[in-house]
């Protein structure tokens, strides 16, 4: 997902193209989950997650990172202010480490 936040930027996407493609990729991989029989709330509880398939875990990672990074998107748009001169690009990389360090 990062790599592909980092190319939309660099494709010259603006942040409502970058959410809308996010939010896009987050609603199929939810489709597909539901269409599996998983319902969006059973996999929200981490007991759950540690005893279902691998599948399924890859598609409860995928969606919580999808959250992240949209409250990441978030972050950036008043992180502009603050910092004027880093674009989206430098934008996003900090926001990346904004998580790494709060330890997410």
């Amino acid at each position: 997902m990062d790599s592909k936040i980092e190319d939309y930027y660099k494709k010259g996407m603006s942040y409502q193209e970058v959410v809308s493609q996010i939010s896009e990729a987050m609603s199929r991989m939810l489709a597909v989950m539901e269409k599996d029989g998983i319902s969006a709330i059973e996999f929200e509880a981490a007991e759950w997650e540690s005893q279902a398939s691998s599948r399924v875990r890859y598609y409860s990672h995928y969606v919580r990172h999808c959250r992240l990074r949209l409250a990441d998107l978030e972050w950036m748009l008043e992180g502009e202010a603050i910092f004027p001169d880093l674009g989206s690009a430098g934008l996003f990389g900090l926001a990346k480490l904004r998580r790494r360090l709060a330890g997410y």
